[in-house]
């Protein structure tokens, strides 16, 4: 399997944009599943928030793992927009 970084906006100016940014970037990491490619979805990063609530997390720490994704993908696929 190819796998491919999947990059796009995530960060808006209010939380509902911020939530169709999310949306927008899973949809296009599933559809990317759903043809045969492993993508990295940067989205589900949400997901390390929600269940580490409790956590100091930084952006840095999501940045570094981001990166790490993306130093070992085979191509880059740009969310439309």
């Amino acid at each position: 399997m190819k796998r491919i970084y999947v990059a796009g906006a995530y960060s808006a100016n209010n939380v509902i944009d911020v939530l169709q940014n999310i949306g927008t970037g899973q949809f296009y990491a599933s559809e990317l599943f759903s043809i045969g490619f492993a993508p990295f979805c940067p989205w589900h990063d949400k997901q390390f928030a929600i269940d580490l609530w409790q956590e100091e997390l930084t952006v840095e720490q999501f940045y570094n793992y981001s990166i790490a994704w993306l130093k070992v993908s085979d191509a880059v696929f740009l969310v439309p927009g």
